[in-house]
């Protein structure tokens, strides 16, 4: 559990890396920066971090402190013993946006597909085809993963002796509470489907915990 998070020393500082898997082949990265870094170098960090170009400091092996950004690693005593916790507090994001490829027919390879004076596409059909417009539109949403519910009874009490603290372990706490971005991977091909970035997160008021 704990190895779902790590940190990345990149070129424009350090990033923290959440891996949120999904049972469907496709798993979210959330990426954060520290404060300033452009959103192009966050992303960049993820892409490479994917490829393996970058190396990532798992979260079992990270020492404590506030090791990365929005990123505190922990010693908590309890008085049973219990493995180490990753506790993670993020926003929900649902966002739209529209892109003309031919504005960058370059980048996207369209560049001689949109050359009329003959024709392109053999496999769509016999008939001599160019690109005349193209246009993508996406959507992305970042959500629970369902909906959960239970009875909670409350009983007033005092204090009746100190707690025995004996055993000790770590706890890793992650918060994404500023722009952040995300990558969405296929987890078998390691194909990028979307990429994004969360420019304004609505923050929930009540974590349960301050965020970092």
């Amino acid at each position: 559990m704990l190895d779902r998070v790590g940190v990345v020393d990149t070129p424009g500082g350090y990033v923290t890396e959440l891996k949120v898997l999904g049972n469907n082949a496709l798993d979210v990265h959330l990426l954060l920066g520290e404060e300033g870094v452009k959103p192009v170098q966050v992303l960049g960090a993820g892409v490479d971090i994917l490829a393996g170009r970058s190396a990532v400091v798992p979260g079992s092996r990270l020492p404590y402190g506030n090791v990365g950004p929005g990123l505190l690693v922990e010693k908590v005593r309890r008085t049973r013993r219990a493995p180490p916790s990753l506790e993670v507090a993020t926003v929900a994001h649902h966002m739209n946006a529209s892109h003309d490829l031919l504005a960058l027919h370059r980048l996207f390879g369209l560049t001689t597909a949109q050359d009329t004076s003959r024709g392109h596409l053999p496999g769509v059909g016999d008939f001599p085809l160019a690109i005349g417009s193209a246009e993508q539109n996406i959507m992305a949403k970042f959500g629970a993963r369902g909906f959960e519910a239970d009875a909670v009874t409350g009983f007033g009490a005092v204090a009746g002796g100190l707690p025995d603290l004996r055993y000790v372990t770590t706890r890793i706490r992650a918060a994404f509470d500023r722009p952040f971005g995300f990558l969405a991977l296929h987890r078998h091909t390691r194909l990028v489907l979307t990429a994004g970035w969360v420019t304004d997160p609505l923050l929930f008021p009540e974590y349960g915990w301050e965020p970092l």
